[in-house]
């Protein structure tokens, strides 16, 4: 938030997160213009560093997504799934986050199809 009010960065479309389980610290920095522009998110989130470094919960990660009405998607062999919470097989995982309101501005393609616009 502080880095994007320093910067006039007015509008974030996209957020790329691969931190290594400080993801609930740097979501939380960034309430301010998550709630402003709903931008779409694409996150690696590493569960059990996440609790053991960082005393986070990935539960806690998704929630906050989920609250403000976000969807959430896992990329499987077989395409996107919707998910409402993280695999707890695997060590870590990318999800995407699309929030619905968002979806007239997403290119034609899956995840419009997803969020019931079509192509």
């Amino acid at each position: 938030d502080d880095y994007c009010a320093e910067q006039s960065l007015n509008k974030i479309d996209v957020i790329r997160m691969d931190i290594e389980g400080a993801e609930l610290a740097a979501l939380n920095g960034a309430l301010r213009l998550i709630d402003r522009d709903l931008p779409s998110v694409l996150i690696e989130i590493h569960p059990h560093i996440l609790r053991d470094r960082f005393g986070g919960d990935a539960a806690a990660v998704v929630s906050l997504f989920l609250s403000r009405g976000y969807r959430m998607f896992e990329l499987t062999e077989a395409g996107l799934e919707p998910r409402v919470a993280v695999r707890p097989d695997l060590p870590w995982k990318d999800y995407f986050f699309v929030h619905p309101s968002r979806r007239e501005h997403l290119p034609p393609g899956v995840f419009r199809d997803l969020l019931g616009l079509g192509g």
